[in-house]
């Protein structure tokens, strides 16, 4: 899930399809960030941005827009030490550089509760490997 403003969405995808991922999920903040107010940033975020996040999350078609399965979001890609993992993402160009803390199913889940929207796509009762 990448979140982009109003024109670099084609970069993204692009980006994307670069680095092996052909149905990036994106979700597009509406127009200029930086020259709007705290105001607009606020109202923009919440009454756009947060749909899209949400939807790009939980996505859960079978097929997706290129005709490829859609993997099991709650699938693990890599287990391993802290080092580990950020070093796998940072291979696999899923980082940006910055320490990761590992994303287990709980921390994700966590940090959805701050928004009801993503409480409620979340499915419930699934196992979480720390």
């Amino acid at each position: 899930m990448v979140v982009t403003t109003t024109g670099f969405s084609v970069l993204a995808r692009f980006t994307g399809k670069a680095g092996g991922v052909p149905d990036l999920r994106i979700a597009e903040y509406p127009g200029p960030l930086g020259i709007h107010d705290a105001t607009r940033i606020e109202h923009n975020i919440g009454q756009t941005l947060i749909d899209q996040i949400v939807e790009g999350l939980t996505l859960t078609d079978e097929r997706t827009s290129s005709g490829s399965v859609e993997r099991d979001p709650r699938a693990t890609v890599f287990t391993g030490t802290t080092e580990e993992v950020s070093h796998e993402f940072n291979e696999r160009a899923w980082s940006d550089g910055l320490p990761i803390l590992r994303p287990t199913i709980a921390r994700i889940e966590s940090q959805a509760l701050a928004h009801p929207a993503f409480d409620a796509a979340l499915p419930k009762n699934q196992p979480d490997a720390e």
